[in-house]
């Protein structure tokens, strides 16, 4: 059941990592608030990206270990617990 809150936790993040992506260009993409002219918060387009990008590097990481860890484990089928793909010790 944590498994499955995760899952959805990075999905939701995911989603609200784009949103924000998705606000940065409308607003900064050569409007009022990209350009001097108009004080705080003068960022311009690349400015933007930059802080986003920061802030989804933690996200990626979390996403890279979910996905690692499917890997690791392999996939379980829910219902009737049968392992679609199992690891060999040979890897």
């Amino acid at each position: 059941m944590a498994k499955r809150k995760s899952i959805v936790l990075v999905g939701v993040l995911w989603l609200l990592a784009l949103v924000l992506f998705v606000v940065l260009f409308v607003t900064y993409n050569d409007t009022r608030m990209s350009h001097r002219s108009t004080g705080f918060p003068y960022m311009p387009l690349y400015g933007a990206m930059t802080w986003w990008f920061f802030l989804v590097i933690p996200l990626n990481g979390w996403t890279w270990g979910y996905f690692n860890d499917l890997k690791d484990t392999g996939v379980r089928d829910q219902t009737s617990e049968v392992r679609i793909r199992e690891t060999s010790s040979s890897e």
